[in-house]
């Protein structure tokens, strides 16, 4: 049983999941992705769609797009993070978008609505920490962006950047946490390439089940809404 639960990973998405069959010749077979369709089905009576069996878990990347597309969970692949050591707490894998994608999210939005030119400064922002520096090639397209936005359109960078802060709404805020950002990042404008890296090494506070806690700023501009 032991031989069982160790060949077993199991990530689990809404819906979706994904384990590793192992490579053990005799026992790999019986744990397929197909093994486990026709046992649901005989069993429960229960249907798997979309099955990828013989995926691998990171994908592989150059310039920006894949080259080899593995495992997908929530739009995002894993790549191998080029940062990582033993010593150095960097986790193994990064999550990975395409170029495309943070090109059509910056001039689309996720919701339609109208956007003047903070939203967008803030959309780079914001998508430039969603690179997780895994994606070099979509970074510094949302640097030359970020610089255009603000040189195009003739403002100055810091009282942009204030003016941003102060129409922020508890919802960005909880977004922002999802990213590992808080308000002094957002204060910072574009973040340079070496943060982005720094936010990769584990941090137990941010991983605690207790929870994240405001700071005094994020509580103060989140009772405004």
């Amino acid at each position: 049983m032991d031989y069982v639960v160790n060949l077993l990973g199991i990530i689990v998405y809404g819906d979706d999941f994904l384990y590793n069959k192992g490579m053990d010749d005799e026992c790999a077979p019986y744990f397929s992705g197909q093994a486990y369709k026709e046992w649901l089905e005989k069993y429960f009576k229960v249907g798997l769609r979309d099955l990828k069996d013989g995926t691998s878990l990171a994908s592989v990347e150059h310039n920006g797009f894949l080259t080899h597309k593995g495992a997908t969970f929530l739009k995002m692949n894993a790549v191998i993070n080029p940062h990582f050591t033993e010593k150095n707490g960097q986790c193994r894998l990064l999550p990975f978008r395409e170029l495309r994608e943070y090109v059509m999210r910056c001039f689309n939005g996720r919701e339609p609505k109208n956007r003047d030119i903070l939203d967008m400064l803030l959309s780079t922002i914001a998508h430039a920490y969603g690179t997780y520096a895994s994606n070099a090639a979509a970074y510094k397209w949302l640097n030359s962006y970020y610089d255009a936005l603000i040189y195009e359109n003739g403002l100055m960078e810091v009282s942009s950047i204030d003016e941003v802060v102060s129409r922020l709404s508890a919802r960005d805020l909880k977004q922002f946490r999802m990213l590992g950002m808080d308000l002094d990042d957002v204060k910072s404008g574009f973040p340079k390439w070496s943060t982005l890296i720094s936010k990769n090494v584990w941090d137990e506070n941010y991983h605690s089940i207790t929870g994240y806690e405001l700071t005094t700023n994020e509580m103060e501009l989140t009772y405004e809404f």
